[in-house]
């Protein structure tokens, strides 16, 4: 079960701008952060835009979105909520002391048995996979000793296989959050390759930009993102090695079953995962539909040519305790098989997308809060097709679990419901069109040089957000203002 992110959630009760904050703690030391504003903060949007360009100036990247059903401000980037919690207080956007919760994040739904194993089946054929690797091991090695020959063939096998296998099952496990940042790389790319700009100061482009992490975090991401490919290389390498093995074992049934999954997991590498699309499989044909069903999870052909492995290698270890009643060899064959039956059974399960489809209900939200970002800053003569454009791609994603028909319908409402109700929209340039803005924000005076308050800097803000910046803070507590 993937779990869940920690919020914190800040509420004043006093009049200000901001009535409350949930901050979602994320990967690697980050958090989100959602920012509700005051009922009457509609009246207030150079306030509002003043504070954004606060944020901006911390290199924080802000959205408008929707959380429980109100216009809320997404902030990301943001190491230490305190840090946020002052900026507000002591520029008077959030006045008297916050109440504070903790929780969980909801997940989108609940999960029974059958899901759990579904979620869990990559890292759970990685052990199965690993502990038949060792029975190879050790079978080549007795075989070795026995014979007295070199035979390095099996070792080599259950070495090759290992490779990888012992790497699904660390990294195998589902994981919401790496999945999320590489839906958002994708979703970057694909909007991207169709022509359409992502601004610079978009959350969408602050979500995906690669930060300086620790090489253990970025190898972790690595790994997770493209287990299947290394699995699949792996498993040809070994397959030329089990092939080697049948060779000098003289077993016909090992050089069949080598072929048979050295093919099978090496097509999962060209084969792309996507969803079916129901309406599509309506009029398939049934070469249509059978496609359709390979594309769904591609790893069904990897595991199903695996299964070879199990009825050769148990035919073939029959076999040889026939024709050797007195060799305990074959023992270690069998036990092979029954591990690798189970391992096979359930990379079939499992997501060439690791992990599969996102459960946790604030990154589903998330998504379209950041695609709908994007859109509405797209020219109005284009946005229908810019609007087209993600449905599909995210309507194939195995990622994102929502149905075409609800991807088009809840992104047309995200979108309109922060261009036309969500007060910070309006009061932020990067999203909207100079048009979309209130007088007072098309208006500002040419921004001032940079200013500090308490040795904390800020520039580029009108020489009126600085005034309101330093006259609220300064209510708080006495302020040190270099120019």
């Amino acid at each position: 079960m993937a779990k869940t992110s920690f919020v914190k959630t800040y509420q004043w009760n006093s009049p200000s701008l901001v009535a409350q904050m949930d901050v979602r703690v994320q990967d690697k030391g980050n958090a989100v952060a959602y920012i509700y504003a005051s009922e009457n903060a509609s009246e207030q949007y150079s306030r509002l835009h003043e504070l954004r360009e606060i944020f901006k100036q911390k290199g924080w990247a802000s959205s408008s979105d929707t959380r429980n059903g109100k216009p809320v401000l997404r902030l990301t980037g943001i190491k230490d909520a305190n840090e946020l919690v002052n900026i507000l207080q002591e520029g008077g956007y959030a006045q008297g002391v916050p109440a504070i919760s903790s929780n969980d994040s909801g997940k989108s739904e609940s999960r029974n048995a059958m899901d759990a194993i579904k979620n869990n089946s990559l890292k759970g054929a990685g052990i199965f996979y690993t502990i038949g690797n060792a029975l190879y091991i050790i079978s080549g090695i007795a075989r070795n000793k026995a014979s007295g020959k070199k035979d390095w063939g099996q070792i080599a096998t259950g070495i090759a296989f290992s490779s990888s296998d012992l790497l699904i099952a660390l990294f195998g496990d589902k994981d919401d959050k790496r999945q999320f940042k590489s839906l958002l790389k994708k979703l970057k790319n694909h909007l991207e390759d169709d022509g359409i700009e992502i601004p610079s100061g978009s959350a969408l482009n602050a979500e995906t930009r690669s930060g300086k992490g620790r090489l253990l975090e970025k190898a972790h991401d690595f790994i997770h993102e493209h287990i299947s490919a290394i699995k699949a290389l792996a498993e040809v390498a070994g397959g030329v090695s089990y092939f080697k093995a049948g060779i000098d074992q003289k077993n016909p049934w090992k050089r069949a079953t080598a072929v048979i999954f050295s093919l099978g997991f090496g097509s999962t590498l060209f084969i792309k995962e996507k969803k079916p699309d129901p309406e599509k499989l309506k009029t398939a044909g049934p070469l249509e539909k059978a496609w359709a069903f390979v594309q769904e999870k591609p790893l069904r052909i990897g595991g199903w040519s695996g299964l070879s492995n199990t009825l050769f290698t148990t035919i073939g270890a029959f076999k040889e305790r026939k024709k050797d009643p007195s060799s305990n060899f074959y023992k270690y064959d069998l036990a092979t098989a029954s591990s690798m039956l189970v391992g096979n059974n359930l990379y079939a399960l499992s997501n060439k997308t690791t992990g599969g489809s996102i459960t946790e209900g604030d990154l589903i939200k998330d998504v379209y809060g950041l695609a709908a970002q994007v859109l509405n800053h797209v020219p109005e003569d284009k946005r229908e097709a810019a609007i087209q454009t993600t449905v599909n791609f995210l309507g194939e994603r195995v990622e994102f679990k929502d149905s075409r028909e609800k991807i088009n319908t809840l992104l047309r409402e995200e979108i309109n419901r922060s261009r036309y109700e969500n007060p910070w929209f309006k009061a932020n340039t990067t999203e909207s069109t100079q048009e979309a803005l209130p007088p007072q924000v098309i208006t500002a005076e040419t921004p001032a040089k940079t200013f500090a308050i308490n040795d904390k800097k800020y520039s580029n803000l009108t020489s009126a957000a600085q005034t309101s910046f330093v006259s609220k803070a300064s209510e708080k507590k006495p302020l040190t203002l270099a120019v």
